[in-house]
């Protein structure tokens, strides 16, 4: 061990299976090493960066240090280490109070090298004003002399920061924490940014990247602490400051921020009720409104934090919960808001309670709604927890987060999430007067158990805990956020104005006239370079050996890992034989099974004993290239979860009263299914639609990717949408025999991953063994016919920057065409629409099912984009370029692969009949390929047909397409 670091505690933490030690280098910085045995090494670097305005400082240096630093003067770092390493996890994140800058990979010499880069990026950054004006902001004026902001991070905030969640959190944080960093965005808001000036952004890094202001987190066994050696010798040896540097309330004054105790919060004396805006979405859009209840119970406070996590999951974790099952049913508005529940990212925990689409009268004022809506949620909160909660559900939210701790199953990196559930005490060390155990949010077993036995105590614990930390308090706030048809103008207006203004004051005339100096390095003396080969990653190929057998008419596929007593279990029917209609009534079943009663029992009582035996039951319409052969497509009805190898049969047996004794015919439960799909759609398109955006780019010549479009992506959105009262009554009547009709044993597939092979037969002989007819369907291939057109398409829906891509029919199952699209997202397209177009996001993909997609996200431009994909397409891939795509399409050989990706990955295999010689010879083909196969799939994708698709406002992108474009209005 270096002496320059100072052992102060160890300690064995039996929920992580690891040895925490804790060092302190005479530079101040800390380390916390977890001694284990993972497959994988992981570093973190953690930076408290309380923000004192909206300007978005903390995101945009965090965008900035990877941009070059004194060792590795790329222009991008990050992405030179992307293309070369087998990373299982290379990022860089910003929270409200903290940026942290993890890795880990199983290869130790790959992830030295990734160190070396992030710790010269952290500690010596360039930090060059073309790095400032690309991923901040740059102010520049146009031909016309009007100033025009762009930048990497504007550009991602401007494509999520006027919808109703982001503008409701907003607006609680400035009245719930009124005076204090909190009330400030460290993400950014669009007008603050586009205010930021280049000297701010320096003084903000001076401040707050030093050793001292920074915690280490290491984890793996032993090997890993001499990347120590290369932190002291370059960055750490210096002389201790005399101060610990502190984050300030005021980045002018020197004084440090320190939390006031909850009495002597002044602004916790009477938080305001607010009226806010969100950019309206749809015709239909009416006011969403949240209750935010301020507790005085410190995030840090392991034991609160643990009694409302549970709280949390058991009042409003499913449809049947009791508030949830309150709010929905009282048809005071749509689906619940996604910012209910928990909020630990303040010094003081939160809860929230909201619905979207609140019901407002056609006399009322807004000022009307917001008093309505706070008495009724704080009403029915009030009588959840006066009547009681039920124990069942308090129960079983405490064996659902003892089975998470005992599972591990995430495919995060272990280090990073014990990393993560120490956020709160890493980011408050530097602010708070108090001094605090960094491991304390670990102890997570001890803490429940403590809880469990409170419990026996005082079976009223959970409600006493309410009473005396939330409604005792009495510290509440109603946002009312209102739809806008003018938010987005308005913003943009004022950021024009803001942004004139600041170019005006500093851009031209002071600042940014004053180029830094360039890297005087004309060649790169520390090369980023792949440390592993082709041939080393195909000897970590490792079989996916099953055991297949027939049990009753179903097919029954066992594989066997080490999942610590815990059982994957996968169910599929076949519904190949089904119209495009029944599926989409499948689809609507996947999300209505979760609201319905169920034989003798309210679904509030059949959810309890469901919670008790299993979790994470989900239903989802699943469609399969069998033989990639683009028309051989494969549907399933597919349903997953897991549970405790003991409670495996009782699972099995309450899963099969659910499939054949549910009620289906409730027209209220139905409606309340649509009210939630609608609600998890337009929070995953608003949050994450990337994903959805890519399904509908995807489908323009793949039919696998058309079904996932149609049963869970844009498409299926817009058809949710549009739903008449008199479809729903036609889907009423259908429902039942649908269901019916698939629940045979020979459509039935049941896939299990487990350390244990459990009998099936009590459970697969229940149901029906079908008709001799049902033989040849379910060998039978999908049938639909889908209609495609290559006129572009508009997906429209009001975001303020486009998401765009063009969809190629390409040739079935060539792998070369995944290499080719690797080594796109290398370089040439990171490099045209990234780093010259501003676009947050961009890349390939290759679906061996026949489609080439190019695409970039959150973009401003939409005309140079579509040109560029083509230019990127033409670009000469050199020697270099292809043995680095090889790397990178192989480094999922590399994985950390857990019994729940393991359950994946192997029914992913077993559904579209690849075998393991295949997926070997792909690899041994893979590794082959040469420069010349690279120029011919050039040439087959510039002559292959092609169809655009873009995610965007249509009223504002709509000159830019041809008049044979096609607007599809998704709500």
């Amino acid at each position: 061990m270096n002496k320059n670091f100072t052992l102060i505690s160890s300690t064995y933490l039996k929920d992580a299976n690891s040895s925490a030690h804790i060092y302190m280098h005479k530079s101040g910085l800390r380390v916390i090493y977890f001694e284990n045995t993972d497959e994988e090494y992981f570093f973190s670097f953690c930076f408290p960066t309380l923000p004192s305005n909206d300007k978005g400082l903390p995101h945009i240096v965090e965008h900035c240090t990877l941009a070059g630093s004194t060792r590795f003067p790329y222009t991008d770092p990050f992405k030179e280490l992307d293309n070369v390493s087998v990373n299982t996890f290379l990022n860089a994140m910003t929270f409200p109070d903290i940026t942290i800058y993890p890795s880990a990979s199983k290869v130790y010499e790959d992830l030295k090298q990734i160190f070396e880069v992030y710790a010269d990026s952290v500690f010596s950054p360039l930090l060059l004003l073309s790095s400032f004006e690309k991923e901040g902001i740059v102010r520049k004026p146009d031909k016309n002399g009007k100033v025009l902001p762009s930048g990497v991070v504007l550009s991602e905030m401007l494509s999520s920061y006027f919808d109703r969640d982001t503008l409701s959190e907003r607006s609680a944080r400035q009245t719930l924490f009124k005076d204090t960093p909190w009330i400030y965005d460290s993400g950014g808001e669009p007008c603050a940014i586009c205010s930021l000036t280049y000297d701010e952004f320096k003084d903000f890094y001076r401040r707050y990247y030093t050793p001292t202001n920074c915690t280490l987190t290491l984890s793996g066994n032993k090997d890993i602490l001499s990347l120590l050696d290369i932190l002291d010798e370059r960055y750490l040896n210096i002389k201790k400051p005399e101060n610990k540097m502190h984050s300030c309330q005021d980045e002018g004054k020197k004084e440090c921020y320190k939390i006031p105790s909850f009495e002597n919060l002044g602004f916790v004396k009477n938080p305001t009720d607010c009226i806010a805006e969100y950019e309206k979405d749809s015709e239909s859009a009416g006011p969403s409104a949240t209750l935010f209840y301020l507790s005085d119970v410190k995030r840090n406070d392991v034991y609160g934090f643990w009694m409302f996590t549970i709280l949390e999951d058991a009042i409003l974790g499913s449809s049947s919960s009791p508030l949830m099952k309150a709010l929905i049913s009282s048809g005071k508005g749509g689906d619940i808001s996604t910012l209910s529940g928990l909020d630990s990212n303040a010094p003081y925990l939160s809860f929230a309670l909201g619905l979207d689409d609140f019901i407002k009268g056609d006399k009322e004022s807004d000022r009307d709604v917001l008093k309505r809506a706070k008495e009724f949620f704080d009403a029915e909160f009030r009588k959840v927890i006066n009547r009681g909660i039920d124990r069942g559900f308090i129960d079983a939210s405490i064996k659902y987060y003892e089975f998470i701790i005992r599972e591990n199953g995430s495919t995060t990196p272990h280090g990073l999430s014990l990393t993560r559930r120490m956020l709160g005490v890493l980011a408050e060390e530097n602010y708070s007067s108090e001094n605090k155990d960094p491991l304390s949010p670990l102890y997570m077993t001890d803490t429940i158990n403590k809880i469990k036995e409170d419990l026996k105590k005082n079976p009223r614990l959970f409600e006493d805990y309410v009473n005396e930390h939330i409604f005792k308090t009495d510290k509440k706030s109603l946002i009312l956020t209102t739809p806008s048809s003018t938010l987005k103008k308005r913003c943009a207006e004022e950021r024009d104005k803001i942004s004139a203004l600041t170019y005006g004051q500093f851009d031209k005339k002071n600042v940014l006239s004053k180029k830094p100096a360039p890297c005087k390095s004309k060649k790169i003396l520390n090369p980023i370079v792949s440390k592993i080969t082709p041939q080393v990653l195909r000897s970590l190929f490792e079989k996916d050996i099953i055991e297949e057998t027939t049990t009753g008419a179903s097919t029954y596929v066992y594989k066997r890992c080490e999942t610590s007593g815990i059982s994957y279990i996968n169910i599929l029917f076949d519904v190949s034989d089904f119209t495009e209609d029944e599926l989409f009534c499948i689809s609507v079943l996947s999300t209505m099974l979760s609201h319905v009663d169920v034989a003798n029992m309210t679904g509030e009582e059949f959810a309890k004993k469901m919670l008790l035996k299993g979790m994470g039951l989900t239903f989802n319409v699943r469609p399969v290239s069998e033989t990639l052969i683009n028309a051989h497509t494969k549907i399933y009805f597919s349903l997953k979860a897991r549970t405790l190898n003991e409670d495996f049969d009782d699972f099995l047996s309450l899963l099969f009263t659910l499939l054949t004794e549910c009620h289906l015919d409730s027209k209220k439960v139905l409606k309340e299914t649509i009210t939630d799909i609608k609600g998890t759609l337009l929070s995953t398109l608003t949050s994450k639609g990337e994903g959805m955006f890519l399904l509908s780019a995807g489908e323009r010549f793949s039919d696998t990717q058309y079904f996932l479009n149609s049963t869970t992506g844009l498409r299926f959105m817009k058809n949710i949408y549009v739903l008449s009262d008199d479809t729903l009554d036609r889907m009423l009547k259908v429902l039942p025999a649908l269901l019916k009709r698939l629940l045979n044993q020979k459509r039935m597939i049941f896939h299990l991953t487990s350390d244990k092979k459990s009998n099936i037969s009590s459970f697969v002989n229940r149901f029906d063994k079908g008709s001799e007819n049902d033989v040849s369907v379910v060998n039978n291939y999908s049938n639909i016919i889908i209609n495609r057109t290559d006129c572009p398409i508009i997906y429209s829906y009001p975001f303020e920057t486009a998401s765009n891509a063009i969809s190629i029919n390409a040739p079935c199952d060539r792998d070369e065409f995944s290499l080719f699209a690797s080594i796109l997202e290398s370089g040439p397209l990171w490099n045209t629409l990234r780093l010259q177009g501003g676009a947050y996001g961009c890349g390939a993909s290759y679906y061996n099912t026949g489609e080439f997609v190019v695409y970039s996200l959150s973009d401003p431009h939409i005309k140079s984009s579509y040109k560029a994909f083509y230019d990127v397409i033409s670009t000469k891939v050199d020697t270099s370029m292809l043995e680095s795509a090889k790397i990178r399409s192989l480094s999922y050989l590399a994985n950390v692969v857990k019994p729940k990706a393991l359950s994946a990955s192997s029914l992913g295999h077993y559904l579209t009949k690849i075998s393991d010689e295949e997926r070997l010879a792909a690899i041994d083909k893979n590794i082959s390929v040469k420069l010349s196969d690279i120029a011919q799939i050039q040439e087959v994708l510039l002559s292959a047909p092609v169809a655009q698709t873009t995610l965007a406002d249509d009223k504002k992108v709509l000159s830019k397409f041809p008049s044979n474009t096609k607007v599809i209005q998704i709500v």
